[in-house]
């Protein structure tokens, strides 16, 4: 019986899932325009549910209240700087990118070039595997501790439904599951803080700051600021992944207010997250760690169906990632290298390539069982050189060149591992944010302006 209960959460779940791909595959055109950008028929209201829900994975649900457990409410300066970035996406990226957004970003800024297409985007198309790979391989890791049965097999069962979804069902079906995993994972955050309630045994208040001034202190509040608003400007402004539901609102004036209040809809859920680690230190109960909080308690002390409902909000995090990256890799793939093979093609490729990396990093994930150090070593290492090209081609308004984009991305990616690895103790992520964005940006400018590497203007 107490199986039953906790796999009764899991399978409504499912079953809502097929309805939805059902009813969204029958309305489905096959056209780009439809699969892609769902005909920009999004409200604002849908596209920013669906813009935090993208960037709420499994990594927000099992770190946040780690960092909540260790830290209080500090981490809400990252909050800040994401609100602050967004905004400036919203005023100044966006007009740009919706006007003439076209099959991808990517092929946007680089106009007719083929190279310069092809390098810009397979610099994405690779950094966005690895990551939404290790994202993947977390959520099936803390289902296994949940309910057993092998971390392969959670792969491949996530992809199964996540794949339905999102290769038949095109945007349409992406954005009305993304409605509902969005909200999953707030209740899930919110039942947590009400079942804590009465067993907390410190009344003292979080921690809102942290000013320890040191190179390697991630958690120092004004580099923590600086370093989120930087971040942001390439996670919702050259990231294919995010923007694609802001660009398919009805209008500008809509894709920049989805764009902008999805931070502050962010900054919600991660406080959540944030107070439910917090609360969870203070309840000092037996066997809950510092290391997963939320999975340890939830393992050991909630009811069997309160068990699979926190399965639910595992498997909507990881699905909420894991959709969103195949539409938007399938576009990126598409403009890349033919626009002639049907959009789902494409989507295959991306959820078998997925499933593969997630695959190979089980080893990885079995040396090192911290979900933050997993989390850590997938940093978006284009992150700096994706600003810069965006930057260049705001800037000067004109195609951006094959050398330039090359230039910039390998400054980044230098900047990045040198920063990490090179250096003992490693750098703050948010000051390798900085340092790499501020190395890229100045190579894409002088490559730019030294090798005259531009494919023309940006006006038809």
């Amino acid at each position: 019986m107490e199986r039953l209960l906790i796999l009764l959460p899991v399978a409504l779940y499912a079953l809502a899932i097929f309805w939805i791909t059902y009813r969204t595959g029958k309305r489905q055109s096959g056209q780009d325009h439809d699969y892609f950008l769902a005909n920009r028929s999004l409200g604002v209201f849908f596209s920013l549910v669906s813009v935090v829900a993208t960037e709420t994975s499994v990594a927000t649900v099992l770190i946040f209240p780690q960092m909540g457990y260790k830290s209080g409410l500090s981490l809400l300066w990252m909050c800040a700087g994401f609100i602050a970035g967004r905004w400036l996406v919203a005023h100044y990226f966006l007009p740009e990118i919706y006007r003439r957004h076209r099959l991808s970003m990517y092929a946007t800024i680089t106009g007719q070039s083929s190279a310069a297409r092809k390098a810009l985007s397979f610099s994405y198309l690779a950094a966005k595997v690895i990551s939404s790979s290790v994202r993947f391989l977390m959520a099936a890791f803390a289902l296994h501790l949940l309910f057993g049965a092998p971390v392969w097999l959670w792969i491949l069962l996530m992809a199964l439904l996540a794949g339905l979804y999102s290769v038949l069902g095109g945007l349409s079906a992406v954005v009305i599951t993304d409605q509902i995993q969005g909200w999953i994972i707030v209740i899930g955050a919110v039942l947590v803080i009400i079942a804590l309630l009465p067993g907390l045994q410190d009344a003292s208040l979080p921690a809102l700051a942290d000013w320890q001034a040191r190179l390697d202190n991630s958690r120092y509040s004004p580099l923590l600021f600086f370093g989120a608003m930087t971040l942001s400007l390439g996670t919702h402004g050259a990231d294919q992944d995010m923007l694609q539901r802001v660009l398919a609102t009805r209008s500008l004036q809509d894709a920049q207010r989805a764009l902008r209040w999805s931070g502050i809809a962010a900054t919600i859920v991660i406080s959540l997250y944030l107070l439910a680690g917090w609360m969870l230190a203070r309840a000092a109960l037996p066997g809950v760690g510092e290391t997963a909080p939320v999975l340890d308690y939830v393992r050991l002390y909630a009811h069997p169906l309160a068990l699979g409902g926190f399965g639910v909000v595992l498997i909507a995090a990881a699905m909420s990632t894991l959709d969103s990256t195949l539409h938007s890799t399938a576009a990126v793939w598409k403009a890349a290298l033919s626009e002639r093979v049907h959009a789902r093609t494409y989507s295959f490729f991306s959820l078998l390539l997925l499933v593969v990396a997630a695959m190979l990093l089980i080893p990885v994930q079995e040396r090192s069982r911290s979900f933050y150090d997993l989390a850590m070593n997938a940093f978006n290492y284009v992150n700096g050189g994706l600003i810069a090209v965006f930057l260049l081609f705001l800037v000067r308004r004109r195609h951006v060149g094959m050398w330039t984009i090359l230039a910039a991305v390998s400054g980044g990616l230098a900047t990045t591992v040198a920063a990490n690895y090179g250096l003992q103790p490693a750098l703050a992520w948010p000051l390798v944010t900085l340092l790499s964005t501020a190395v890229a940006t100045m190579l894409a400018f002088c490559t730019s302006y030294f090798l005259s590497d531009s494919t023309g203007t940006s006006e038809d």
